[in-house]
């Protein structure tokens, strides 16, 4: 679980590798980073963006399993300008509230989307505040909406706005693939889909369940999910689909739209995607080493066909060591000089330290 902590850090890391600089701002919060509790309740963050005015936004849930949605100016204070005191904390829409992403609109609207815990089962969320912290009751009527698939279970990880202001959220229901998209008034599409409108999903075979961790949205309109299978023997694939613009399988992508990869031993995981600047598409994860450490930081890099780019590092595949242990990758961004940046955290020695 990424915390509050992890993201300022990574941010800063982020934003440093331009300048060739790794040292902390010491002019952002406190001696570079920053940590707060939620109105008085602890709290985890699971995603971070910056707004157009520098001003950041991270979101996740209080210790109370209520979804929470912090803002800060650009020198690592809270905004008093948002919510209460920089914070806001989300009514309730089931038992347990968790927002995983979150996206911010052309209008300056803020996003999330995540899943709520029912008393038998879960339902994917989404919900949008003005830029002033208060609920847009334009979303749902009371600036959230809750999306019930399959009755069980139905997570949303990741969220993308397109360019019409549609809302795409990837993740699993009944642990297959599933994306899904939503008009701007929190409604599923009926341009998209399936079976059930607004409602793209993707059965891998045999005794596989499966999730999307991570989306990401081509110039042309299509979009690239990408996650993880894993099977009766908890061996896990890299995985990755692709769907056209109205939902339908591309198939030009991979086996009739979609395609898994084995980077190590068959215990490999995606965290995130990013789509380079010539089509070609960078899934970052690790991968467990049963010889060494226990685990890689890893990038697959594939062609624009779901093929496996044999260009790039060792028959496709970079992986990075930065301790002697284990290396797990959280999220992947591209520079503009096209170099990639993997984010996450190592563990040595019962350890925890940032890695970038």
């Amino acid at each position: 679980m990424k915390n509050v902590l992890f993201l300022i850090l990574t941010f800063l890391a982020v934003q440093a590798v331009n300048a060739q600089s790794w040292a902390l701002d010491p002019t952002f919060g406190t001696d570079g980073t920053f940590h707060t509790t939620v109105q008085g309740n602890p709290a985890s963050a699971h995603s971070v963006v910056i707004q157009s005015d520098g001003k950041i936004v991270m979101v996740g849930e209080t210790a109370t399993y209520q979804g929470s949605v912090i803002r800060l100016n650009t020198d690592g204070t809270l905004d008093n300008s948002f919510g209460t005191n920089g914070t806001v904390l989300i009514p309730k829409i089931g038992q347990n509230d968790y927002l995983l992403d979150v996206a911010i609109q052309s209008d300056g609207k803020i996003v999330a989307a995540g899943y709520s815990h029912r008393i038998f089962g879960y339902d994917i969320i989404l919900i949008r505040l003005n830029s002033d912290g208060t609920l847009d009751n334009t979303l749902g009527g009371s600036g959230r909406s809750a999306l019930d698939i399959e009755d069980n279970v139905d997570i949303a990880e990741s969220l993308v706005i397109q360019p019409d202001g549609k809302y795409l959220l990837g993740g699993y229901s009944d642990y297959e693939f599933v994306v899904v998209r939503l008009n701007p008034d929190g409604l599923p599409d009926d341009t998209f889909g399936g079976d059930v409108i607004g409602v793209a999903k993707t059965e891998f075979p045999l005794p596989n369940s499966s999730s999307i961790v991570d989306i990401a949205l081509q110039s042309d309109g299509k979009i690239v999910a990408v996650g993880n299978t894993i099977n009766s023997v908890n061996y896990n694939k890299f995985a990755a689909v692709r769907y056209n613009s109205d939902g339908t399988p591309d198939l030009t992508f991979g086996t009739d739209g979609s395609e898994t990869y084995i980077i190590g031993n068959q215990h490999d995981f995606v965290t995130s995607v990013a789509i380079q600047s010539d089509g070609k598409i960078l899934l970052g994860g690790h991968t467990y080493i049963a010889t060494g450490p226990k685990y890689d930081i890893a990038v697959l890099r594939l062609n624009e066909n779901g093929s496996v780019d044999n260009t790039f590092g060792t028959n496709g595949v970079a992986k990075a060591r930065i301790v002697d242990e284990a290396n797990y990758s959280k999220d992947i961004i591209l520079q503009p000089d096209g170099k990639i940046i993997v984010a996450g955290h190592t563990v040595k020695n019962g350890v925890y330290e940032f890695g970038i």
